[in-house]
């Protein structure tokens, strides 16, 4: 699931002034786009952490209710900060801060529980660096929309590729490649 995120993401960074001038509009588009472009920055870092956070709601109820407890104020400080200063595309930001720092902090708390998803969270934690720092460079690239797109469609077939030979294993490797044949 995150793999498929992080390249869904991606292309929706690298198209969302054009999708959002086709769906709304071309006055819509150019303020909206760049929430677009932080939101997806935030679902990526969200789907980076669902199966650390649904291993600990099974085992550890108590630290997932007392992390989102010690949240809810973070968040209305991070809202307010940000949301003063940049309005709409604050809250964007504050929202996708948040989702950054919950990924850690869940990723602390599995490592300090001795939980089996640690080792694929650090393999998932080095991508996700790789994609924030190319989700960067979109992102400065917005005003230049053909750069902006080569550079975008270089980052998603480096995603696949650093998908397909750090985070699959050999048996899923053989699977895919079994179900591209059938297809075929």
């Amino acid at each position: 699931m995150f793999c498929l995120m992080s390249v869904l993401c991606l292309l929706l960074e690298i198209f969302s002034y054009e999708g959002l001038t086709l769906w709304l509009g071309k006055e819509f588009s150019s303020q909206a786009s760049q929430v677009l472009m932080v939101l997806c920055l935030g679902v990526f870092w969200n789907s980076l952490v669902w199966v650390p956070y649904t291993t600990l709601q099974r085992k550890k109820i108590k630290l997932v209710v007392f992390l989102n407890m010690a949240e809810i104020p973070i968040m209305v400080g991070l809202l307010y900060f940000f949301t003063s200063r940049w309005g709409v595309l604050g809250a964007a930001v504050a929202w996708t801060t948040r989702l950054i720092f919950d990924v850690f902090f869940v990723t602390i708390i599995c490592f300090w529980s001795k939980l089996a998803v640690v080792e694929v969270l650090k393999k998932q934690i080095g991508l996700s660096l790789i994609f924030t720092f190319m989700w960067a460079v979109v992102f400065s690239l917005r005003d230049h929309s053909q750069v902006r797109i080569i550079a975008g469609f270089c980052m998603v077939i480096f995603t696949i590729c650093y998908t397909w030979f750090f985070l699959f294993a050999d048996k899923e490797r053989i699977w895919f490649l079994a179900v591209i044949k059938r297809k075929v």
